[in-house]
């Protein structure tokens, strides 16, 4: 028998009615699936079903029951399976040129995975299941109390992205101690590697201190004259915190302050 591993985050989901609702979900392309994390297989199975998939898995000691749970898919080259890391650069780089991302992520490691398919070009959907409030942070909306450097990213290189269900703990083996939102991230094809890096620059500095105001924030490492004469042609209130400050305007006070 499988035993989950707490040190992998992992928490298998099994439960039908929700595996299914991802499969519906689906972005309707024929892009190959990348799943991070296949588990015990049970998403990969349904996945299966709809397109070719390469599931990448960091658990050497699953290796073994995937493949013979998956011999039959493996042998017809309809099913790819990675062993590593999904963050090292190797397997990332030997991605095929277009690829969805659909997978239930380990909760520890789920915002750098997503932060990664932001800026890789070739991922062009995102579908994934992560902890609530972790969606939350992805999908929030300028003056939402979930709106912070995460939006704004997401926002930049997303045509469309959004929450769609919850998934109770009671639907995992092991149950984790929270409740999960399976979100969906359709990209654009505007993708600025140079400016999306200026804006993480400046977000780091203007939610330093998300409770104070944003020409506070910035006056930590700009001169004041520059932030106030700044502000005052973006028509951005001084007083304002930063979570009130919307995209287009954090990708504007990046070009008039990142250098």
């Amino acid at each position: 028998m499988v035993k989950a591993k707490k040190h992998f985050g992992q928490n298998f989901l099994q439960d039908s009615f929700y595996l299914d609702k991802i499969i519906s979900a689906m972005p309707n392309t024929t892009n190959t699936v990348v799943e991070i994390g296949p588990g015990l297989g049970d998403l990969t199975d349904k996945l299966l079903k709809k397109r070719y998939v390469i599931s990448i898995e960091v658990d050497r000691e699953l290796e073994s029951f995937l493949v013979k749970r998956f011999e039959k898919e493996l042998s017809s080259g309809q099913f790819r399976l990675i062993m590593g890391d999904a963050t090292d650069e190797q397997i990332k780089n030997n991605l095929p040129s277009k690829y969805d991302m659909i997978a239930n992520l380990p909760y520890y490691a789920a915002t750098n995975i997503i932060l990664n398919a932001l800026t890789d070009v070739k991922c062009e959907n995102i579908l994934v299941l992560v902890q609530k409030e972790v969606a939350h942070k992805f999908c929030a909306s300028c003056q939402s109390s979930d709106y912070g450097s995460i939006s704004v990213l997401t926002e930049m290189v997303a045509s469309k992205r959004e929450v769609l269900f919850d998934i109770p703990p009671e639907a995992f083996t092991p149950s984790p101690k929270v409740v999960s939102s399976v979100m969906k991230i359709i990209k654009n094809d505007k993708f600025d590697s140079k400016l999306f890096e200026n804006v993480s620059k400046l977000l780091r500095i203007a939610f330093a201190m998300p409770r104070k105001t944003i020409a506070k924030n910035l006056a930590q490492v700009f001169d004041k004259e520059t932030i106030t004469t700044t502000l005052e042609e973006m028509k951005i209130d001084h007083k304002k915190r930063p979570h009130e400050i919307t995209t287009h305007q954090f990708i504007s006070l990046s070009g008039c302050l990142i250098k």
